[in-house]
């Protein structure tokens, strides 16, 4: 199918903005907006026994979220239901979750005003972290996941944040480092370079580059894409919009971030990559097990999944709308080469390279605030944009 054509269909499932535009903007008096298209309704609100949010359906939100096949074509129906979440450490507390990804909002209609939440003391103590999981219901396998809730979630129940899905390295998990990055943001929101985020990090099954694997045994894409981003827009009070919806991946993460970004650029504002695994076909012969065991010797089943393959098919679509960061250590090949791409296709980006080895610590201490601080500031330039 043309990928033109994929493209267009996949945006009559998605609420363009019509009336009203998200003011994200944070400063230390709060501030509010309007948005288009109010999804409305489908998750339970969490509790102290878990997130019991059965959202997730439909497409309201701006940015919505198209069912895909594996090779990214759209499916017949439009139900993203993703089920209830089961707490499995502690609770996802904090009142009713709102919109979120259920009903079709309309493209007319105007959101409530959001409350966003301010730079300054009172939100830039020290979050928590959650272990949570759900029944994926088009995997049929359970979904699981972290979520970080910055300072301030629990006790103002009206505020609503922006998202950032934190995307792990191959042969981490979602429980990888998971300390570094929430104290790496802290440190930023105490400098006043950011607004509180909510932070998401998804399990990627050791090293699936982010894809469905040929063989059908770590459907991580369809889980990531089509499970994850309605269920936590339903269940947790986030800002719904792509333009609040941020990538953020380490090395093999940093493959999907660019992955997703292209694949998907409907559904995100920024997309950073931190000494990002950029593999071509060719250089995945330093990754067999991905190669054969991921996407079973297939090219072309490669190039479903590839950021350099979407990024020739969708370079008009994410020029403009995404913004793109490198922090670049050791593989410095790969990604010169993404870094010469992306630039050939005018899309926005910020280069830096580090001197580090592949080491997510030094990477982060050499770049992580200047990171949150490019997060931030995209996500604001990019709130008023259709």
């Amino acid at each position: 199918m043309n990928p033109k054509f994929v493209f267009r269909l996949a945006r009559l499932f998605s609420v363009s903005a019509a009336a009203g535009l998200l003011a994200l903007g944070c400063s230390t008096a709060s501030e509010s907006g309007s948005g288009p298209g109010s999804p409305t309704g489908g998750a339970g609100a969490p509790t102290s026994a878990g997130a019991t949010g059965g959202g997730g359906a439909g497409t309201g939100a701006s940015g919505g979220l198209p069912p895909m096949n594996a090779g990214g074509s759209i499916a017949g129906s439009s139900s993203l239901s993703s089920g209830g979440t089961q707490g499995e450490a502690g609770s996802a507390q904090g009142g009713s979750a709102q919109g979120g990804g259920a009903g079709s909002g309309g493209s007319g209609g105007v959101r409530d005003s959001i409350k966003l939440p301010p730079i300054g003391n009172e939100t830039s103590g020290a979050g928590r972290l959650e272990k949570l999981s759900f029944p994926g219901p088009i995997s049929k396998r359970d979904v699981l996941f972290n979520v970080y809730f910055p300072a301030g979630y629990d006790s103002d129940t009206t505020r609503r944040y922006p998202v950032v899905y934190r995307l792990h390295g191959k042969t981490d998990s979602r429980d990888t480092r998971n300390d570094l990055i929430t104290s790496n943001f802290e440190a930023a929101l105490k400098k006043g370079l950011t607004c509180p985020f909510i932070i998401v990090f998804p399990e990627a099954m050791y090293n699936s580059f982010y894809a469905d694997s040929k063989d059908g045994t770590k459907p991580v894409e369809t889980q990531i894409i089509r499970e994850l981003l309605p269920h936590v827009d339903a269940s947790f009070r986030t800002i719904a919009d792509a333009r609040a919806r941020v990538l953020y991946g380490w090395s093999m993460g940093g493959y999907g971030a660019m992955e997703y970004m292209t694949k998907f650029p409907e559904l995100w504002s920024v997309a950073v990559g931190h000494d990002a695994g950029i593999r071509s076909w060719l250089g995945l012969d330093a990754d067999l097990d991905v190669k054969q065991g991921i996407f079973g010797n297939d090219e072309h089943y490669y190039d479903v999944y590839s950021p350099f393959a979407n990024l020739a098919k969708n370079a008009d679509q994410v020029r403009g709308r995404i913004a793109t960061r490198l922090v670049v250590a050791h593989w410095l090949d790969m990604n010169r080469t993404y870094r010469d791409l992306l630039k050939g296709s005018n899309i926005d980006l910020s280069y830096v390279e580090v001197a580090c080895d592949h080491n997510e610590q030094c990477v982060v201490d050499a770049a992580g605030l200047d990171s949150w601080s490019f997060i931030y500031q995209s996500v604001k330039s990019r709130a008023s944009q259709l």
